[in-house]
C-alpha cells in the first residue's frame, strides 16, 4: 500500500478528513497535518513536519479549491512533489477552482462525491515507489532520478518557502 500525502488548504480540512478516511480504510498510510491520530500536534512547529512528510510520501493528492490556488505553501508542495516526480493526483472539490500548476494533470471531480472514487484508488494501487502512477518496469514519467521513500527522499528534497500556509 501507498504511503500518501494529503495536500489541502487549511480552510478544506473537512475534506481533507474525509479523504483520510477513504485512504485508511484502503489501507494506505496517511499523511495529513490535521489528522486526529496522526496529524502536527497543537503549538508544534509544523513546516519540519510536512517536509518530513513530502519525502515520505509516494503520491500526493491535492485537494483542489481556490484557497488551495491561492496558497503560496499549496504551490510549494505541488512544485516538490512534481520535481521529484512524485505521484501528483488531482481531486477537484470545488467548482471553478483554477489549477494552473495541475493542468498537465488529469483530475477528479469530487464536488458533489461522498464517496472515494475508484479511480482514486487504482492510481493509489499502482504507485510502485518509482514516482510515477503505472508506468511500466518502475520508470518514472519525469526525466532523472526519483528517489522514493524506499531511500529516504520521497516526494520532495526541495528548499521549502518562508510564508505560512
Amino acid at each position: 500500500m501507498a504511503t500518501v500525502f494529503i495536500s489541502h488548504a487549511s480552510a478544506d480540512t473537512d475534506v481533507a478528513l474525509r479523504v483520510e478516511r477513504w485512504l485508511t480504510d484502503a489501507g494506505h498510510t496517511v499523511l495529513l497535518d490535521r489528522s486526529v491520530e496522526s496529524g502536527i500536534r497543537l503549538g508544534e512547529d509544523w513546516r519540519p513536519r510536512i517536509e518530513t512528510w513530502l519525502r515520505e510520501a509516494d503520491a500526493m493528492v491535492c485537494l483542489i479549491t481556490k484557497a488551495y490556488t491561492g496558497s503560496p505553501w499549496c504551490a510549494y508542495e505541488v512544485g516538490a512533489a512534481k520535481t521529484q516526480g512524485c505521484a501528483v493526483l488531482p481531486l477537484v472539490v470545488e467548482p471553478n477552482a483554477a489549477r494552473p500548476l495541475l493542468a498537465d494533470l488529469h483530475d477528479i471531480d469530487l464536488v458533489d462525491s461522498d464517496e472515494a472514487p475508484e479511480e482514486l484508488l487504482a492510481a493509489l494501487r499502482r504507485v510502485d515507489g518509482s514516482g510515477g502512477v503505472g508506468w511500466p518496469e518502475g520508470k518514472s514519467a519525469f526525466p532523472g532520478p526519483r528517489r522514493s521513500n524506499r531511500t529516504g527522499s520521497g516526494c520532495s528534497a526541495a528548499v521549502p518557502p518562508r510564508w505560512g500556509r
